[in-house]
């Protein structure tokens, strides 16, 4: 894909800047809410001892600053891929539609695609009636897309903002940081695995279908609609 240019700062990215300050916000509002329980989250990402801890509380799915960070990594996702879109020049619908449009079908679609992991992985787990490994399982799902959400702020704003030859390099770039975090994601998801004695075979079968499946599927999708 070859990046294209398109008219920068026009009416179309007030919106964006809408978005940006509404993260922002939401973000300094659970940094000086919840401060331990978000350096706590954080530190679950590389600490075992941390991730357990934050798992025996209370509400850890349901939680208010929990739900606002999932909240962030769907709107940042979303406008990440948007800026894809428009730098790399293909789109998930109808050439024709606008980029806020566009945005709303990319939120839509990383939605429908973290409730559909949830179900699935609910009714793997319960075939081998692992009812706490799926607890952490879908607790390290849940806070290594929030750490994605996070790291995709700056990368979006500078690809957003900067000229389009800087924002094809930042992109290239998110797209290289969100793969190492869903790598180490992957590694954590086996050595906890290990831990709670899951079958080797279930683990492998597991990988196939539900992570690296998907993700060559999706690639394929939108290789074909934009051909």
């Amino acid at each position: 894909m070859e990046a294209i240019e398109i008219t920068r700062y026009n009416a179309s990215t007030e919106w964006m800047t809408l978005v940006f300050l509404s993260v922002l916000f939401l973000l300094s509002w659970v940094r000086n809410t919840y401060p331990t329980r978000f350096n706590r989250l954080i530190r679950s990402m590389f600490n075992n001892q941390s991730l357990f801890q934050v798992i025996r509380e209370e509400l850890v799915f349901s939680h208010r600053g929990s739900i606002v960070l999932t909240f962030i990594f769907i709107l940042l996702s979303g406008l990440f891929l948007t800026l894809t879109s428009i730098v790399f020049d293909f789109k998930i619908v109808g050439q024709n539609e606008s980029f806020l449009v566009q945005f709303g079908y990319w939120n839509l679609l990383i939605l429908f695609i973290y409730l559909f992991k949830w179900v699935i992985n609910g009714l793997f787990l319960s075939l081998i009636q692992q009812n706490d490994y799926f607890k952490t399982y879908m607790f390290v799902v849940s806070t290594f897309n929030k750490i994605i959400g996070l790291m995709l702020l700056p990368i979006t704003i500078l690809a957003a903002y900067l000229p389009m030859d800087y924002a094809a390099v930042i992109i290239k770039t998110g797209f290289f940081l969100w793969a190492i975090i869903l790598i180490y994601r992957l590694i954590k998801e086996v050595s906890l695995s290990i831990s709670f004695k899951i079958p080797g075979l279930y683990i492998i079968l597991y990988l196939c279908a539900f992570e690296i499946s998907p993700f060559l599927i999706g690639l394929k999708l939108v290789s074909f609609i934009n051909i």
